[in-house]
């Protein structure tokens, strides 16, 4: 259980790629240090990978996995007090070894959570499922439902709120690409930071507030 009923949500840095934010992501961060925040989830796209599209390769700042998993050790913002847990996304999942593993040995900082999905217990009890997803999650009676799901991947910043769950879209720290552009999407940069509170298996305190750059 992480013991916290504050916390930051992220996604899609894309480290490597010609079109990564990293200032800007540094700067989330700091705001987060000043706000006392201790946890920060990432919900995928850690890395921008290789052979994920036609045409990458002209995207691409750092041109191997290797190059990228170092610029991530190396270069992804420190902060003392602030642990961030992340999943992985298509783009991470690009080579035959896991990432997640290699990054989390050399940086105690970078909690893995696993590839694709994960979730995560908050404080009152609160379930925040982080997806990278490829289409729409879906609950049956017989699933526990979580609190809080956050997506990855789409680099949009809306919210909803249906059946008991509030739902977000995690924004990114990346610009749009050539190939963003084709698929009629255009990249939203920026993250989240989350005030929320359970009593009696109910929410009873939630409050969002999307940091724009």
């Amino acid at each position: 259980m992480i013991n916290v009923n504050k916390f930051g949500i992220i996604s899609d840095t894309h480290l490597g790629s010609k079109v990564e934010e990293l200032e800007l992501l540094e700067e989330y961060y700091t705001i987060a240090k000043k706000r006392k925040i201790r946890n920060v989830f990432h919900c995928g796209d850690v890395i921008e990978g290789i052979n994920i599209y036609n045409g990458q390769i002209r995207d691409l700042k750092l041109n191997t996995i290797e190059k990228q998993i170092t610029h991530v050790i190396e270069d992804y913002p420190k902060e003392k007090r602030i642990k961030t847990h992340f999943i992985l996304g298509n783009h991470d999942i690009s080579s035959f070894f896991d990432i997640g593993n290699i990054i989390k040995n050399e940086r105690k900082d970078l909690k893995y959570i696993g590839q694709y999905y994960g979730r995560v217990n908050i404080g009152d009890d609160i379930l925040l499922d982080m997806i990278h997803p490829s289409r729409k999650a879906r609950y049956t009676q017989n699933d526990i439902k979580p609190d809080i799901i956050t997506n990855g991947h789409w680099h949009t910043n809306t919210q909803s709120f249906q059946d008991d769950i509030y739902t977000l879209n995690a924004g990114c720290f990346s610009r749009t690409t050539g190939y963003l552009k084709q698929k009629g999407i255009s990249s939203v940069i920026g993250g989240w930071f989350i005030k929320a509170q359970k009593e009696n298996e109910k929410m009873i305190n939630y409050i969002s507030e999307w940091i724009t750059f």
